[in-house]
């Protein structure tokens, strides 16, 4: 993993800042599955250096090589907050990885009732299934999430 999205992952927003100097690109990809420092800083909850990277010109929408962008991996984790901000500067909710998961697919799977709500406010589609033909709220019976699926059955 490069310095860059190591720092990143570490919340070390000084150390961000000092690689961005040096000339490192703030999109690069490399890594775990081609993961960039915003997708590092989705994937441990670092609030404050997503902010950093998103006004420095941190592309939102970069998939991994999976096809997981930073919203997708906020959203399997739970980082409810990083979610929203990654919404507030363009994130695509409706983004599939290449198995067909979108964003809500993985807050469904794990639980994380707060970033379902925030998707479904940002238009994510209940009815979207991936390439197993399942659908969010399927995910969410299968896992026994049952308050994500009653929250799913309310937006269908």
């Amino acid at each position: 993993m490069a310095r860059l999205a190591l720092d990143a992952r570490r919340g070390d927003l000084a150390g961000v800042k000092e690689r961005l100097d040096a000339g490192d690109d703030i999109d690069q990809a490399d890594g775990v599955d081609d993961r960039t420092a915003l997708h590092e800083a989705a994937t441990a909850g670092q609030l404050h250096v997503i902010s950093f990277l998103l006004k420095h010109g941190a592309t939102v929408d970069v998939p991994s090589q999976s096809g997981n962008t930073a919203l997708h991996l906020a959203c399997w984790c739970g980082h409810s907050q990083v979610a929203q901000t990654l919404l507030q500067h363009g994130a695509n909710v409706t983004l599939t990885t290449k198995s067909g998961n979108t964003p809500l697919h993985w807050a469904s799977k794990f639980g994380h009732i707060e970033s379902v709500k925030i998707l479904l406010l940002h238009g994510a589609q209940t009815g979207s299934r991936n390439q197993e033909g399942e659908c969010p709220s399927d995910i969410a019976k299968s896992q026994g999430q049952l308050t994500v699926l009653e929250l799913l059955s309310e937006k269908q």
